[in-house]
């Protein structure tokens, strides 16, 4: 009977240490304050998109100029 009595106090002492602990972490997440990474400039893409067309359409051009001669 002593037997059960520790382990049904060390059970206990379990569980009131696991109720501590998800406490504290439901306390951390309240706590917790998530910034948004700033977004780029919707100019970026713009001019990188556009660099791509004018390098594509140089391109195209150089080829089509190398066919011809």
């Amino acid at each position: 009977m002593a037997a059960q009595d520790e382990v049904k106090a060390i059970f206990a002492e379990l569980d009131r240490s696991t109720d501590r602990a998800l406490a504290g972490l439901y306390r951390v997440r309240a706590d917790a304050m998530l910034d948004r990474p700033e977004t780029p400039s919707p100019m970026i893409p713009l001019i990188a998109e556009a660099g791509l067309v004018f390098g594509l359409a140089a391109m195209l051009v150089q080829l089509g100029l190398s066919v011809s001669n």
